[in-house]
């Protein structure tokens, strides 16, 4: 049993220091990762507010009589509804950024497709009408 844990253990070593690492260089690398932890903050923020609310706030002015609550939900909403929403519109954004910078194609997939990859895939050498047959 312990030669086993033993040679798992330095088996893992050995895969550790055959990982190629190389750490992001350069201003779109940056951005990438600013990027991704804005997203990730920023939805954090939002799940925080909206569970806060939905379990927090929504008990409490339940419990409270008419007349306090007309006096504390307009304070109350007006500052936490708006931490709600830029923080979903700030994650909205830099995720939508960040997937659009990974989804940028490359230049092998833009020469596949000028050299009539797009007809191939209809059915028809140029690409259009497409074809009925490979639609069933």
């Amino acid at each position: 049993m312990i030669f086993s844990v033993a040679s798992w253990i330095w088996s893992v070593c050995f895969a550790l220091l055959e990982l190629d690492v190389a750490f992001p260089v350069g201003a779109a690398s940056i951005e990438e990762i600013v990027l991704r932890w804005v997203h990730i903050v920023a939805g954090i923020l939002w799940a925080g507010f909206l569970s806060f609310f939905i379990l927090a706030v929504g008990p409490m002015l339940k419990s409270l009589d008419p007349a306090t609550r007309a006096k504390v939900f307009p304070e109350l909403a007006a500052r936490g509804l708006w931490w709600l929403r830029w923080s979903a519109m700030v994650s909205w954004l830099a995720g939508f950024r960040y997937f659009m910078i990974l989804a940028r194609p490359t230049r092998s997939t833009l020469d596949g497709l000028t050299r009539g990859a797009a007809g191939s895939v209809s059915g028809s050498p140029a690409g259009w009408p497409p074809s009925p047959l490979k639609w069933f």
